[in-house]
């Protein structure tokens, strides 16, 4: 009887292993896996807000790709005019990871990979998704800097793959700072100083309310955050959606934070100190009872060159404030008020200054204006401190009467 059981009871052990040797791709196929990838912000304008995209690794199919929402013709000529106006096409692209990491190693702050925790359900979905994406008629998109660019592109997808579980939890939450505090959280380093001042005097009150947490994430490091805080729906006991967190080249990154005032505090007494010499040097022309004293010529013609030099900077900057409003198609650069401070009307001061010394009309006329600056940058700058402004112009006041009032006291003294 023993004997008539052992090849039954062998046969018994072997049959799983022979079911499993007919069918061993099925029954051994690894699931692809999918990374959200974020570049933190590098140096350059470009770069400084960083980037993010999707990569599925496929160790069936011995891939490893990567799909961008963020490419555009760099080489195009006419690439600034394009974004100014809102025609620059963006594409969704698709290369492998490691063509990625070397075109944009050199460019990024650094390199952090976030494995997601799908079901093979949402990986099919997502790969179908991206793959539609990618075909060359439905590539491009209209791009927009803060509600369709490559990161809320993802977070849309993600959302849509998760039931929408992560718009609820982070619609109407507020975040606690406005977009244009993440825009300046982003860009507080020294090499963006100047760039800075300029961007957001091209950008009006539209950015200056609180926004929510859904909202902030067009920003790829609040994207990171965000899923880090969340739970996979699918699975019971709503496991974590981040599987785990690495840093594949560079450093990582803490949450920007708002710089201080200190450089614009800086910036401003110097602007006061350059544009008091002339009223110092008269002020010094009266007390020194030298005739041969150069002091008040000397001051006479700098103060001549500062207004030269603010009618010229100040117009120009007001004509591309009132450019942007009229051909740029973003409601962001719509009605400004940066352009109570600075506006083209700016430019006759540099007809004052090429007539300062004729008959002395271009010292009157600029002594003129520049007290209405004065008044006009002041109620601007209180006006916008207790409320009365939506947008943020206190910056630009400031400037404005950093440059107008110690000038327009040259003048009066002068007459």
């Amino acid at each position: 009887m023993r004997g008539g059981r052992g090849p039954l009871l062998g046969l018994a052990v072997m049959l799983p292993c022979l079911l499993l040797a007919q069918f061993p791709a099925r029954a051994l196929a690894a699931e692809p896996t999918v990374y959200l990838v974020t570049m933190h912000p590098g140096e350059a304008l470009f770069t400084g807000f960083g980037h993010i995209a999707f990569r599925v690794v496929d160790p069936d199919a011995g891939t490893d790709d990567v799909y961008d929402y963020g490419t555009y013709e760099a080489d195009d000529p006419l690439l600034a005019w394009k974004f100014l106006v809102g025609t620059l096409p963006y594409f969704c692209s698709h290369t492998t990871y490691q063509d990625m990491v070397a075109w944009y190693s050199q460019d990024f702050g650094g390199i952090v990979l976030q494995e997601l925790v799908l079901t093979p359900g949402q990986v099919g979905r997502l790969r179908a998704r991206i793959a539609h994406d990618c075909l060359p008629e439905n590539a491009a998109y209209q791009y927009h800097h803060f509600t369709n660019n490559c990161s809320t592109r993802l977070r849309d997808i993600l959302d849509d793959l998760l039931g929408g579980e992560l718009s609820r939890a982070t619609v109407g939450r507020g975040a606690g700072r406005s977009i244009r505090d993440l825009i300046d959280s982003s860009m507080a380093r020294w090499e963006f100083s100047i760039t800075r001042w300029v961007v957001f005097g091209l950008l009006n009150y539209e950015i200056d309310s609180e926004a929510d947490r859904w909202q902030q994430m067009f920003l790829p490091w609040y994207l990171g955050r965000e899923l880090e805080g969340l739970s996979q729906p699918a699975f019971p006991g709503t496991p974590p959606l981040v599987r785990s967190r690495t840093v594949d080249l560079g450093r990582d990154r803490a949450e920007p934070t708002l710089p201080g005032l200190g450089f614009g505090i800086v910036f401003l007494a110097l602007v006061v100190s350059v544009c008091s010499v002339p009223f110092a040097l008269r002020r010094l022309g009266k007390v020194v009872t030298s005739g041969s004293f150069p002091g008040p010529r000397w001051g006479n013609a700098l103060a001549r060159a500062l207004v030269l030099l603010a009618g010229l900077f100040g117009g120009l900057y007001g004509v591309l404030l009132a450019f942007t409003w009229i051909v740029s198609p973003y409601p962001e650069t719509g009605p400004n008020l940066t352009l109570l401070c600075f506006h083209p009307v700016h430019l006759l001061l540099v007809v004052a200054a090429v007539r300062w010394n004729r008959q002395r009309l271009g010292a009157r006329f600029a002594c003129r204006y520049l007290q209405v600056g004065v008044v006009v940058s002041a109620l601007c700058a209180v006006t916008n401190v207790i409320g009365l402004e939506p947008q943020r112009l206190w910056p630009y006041a400031l400037a404005c009467l950093a440059v107008c009032g110690p000038l327009a006291l040259h003048g009066r003294s002068e007459g």
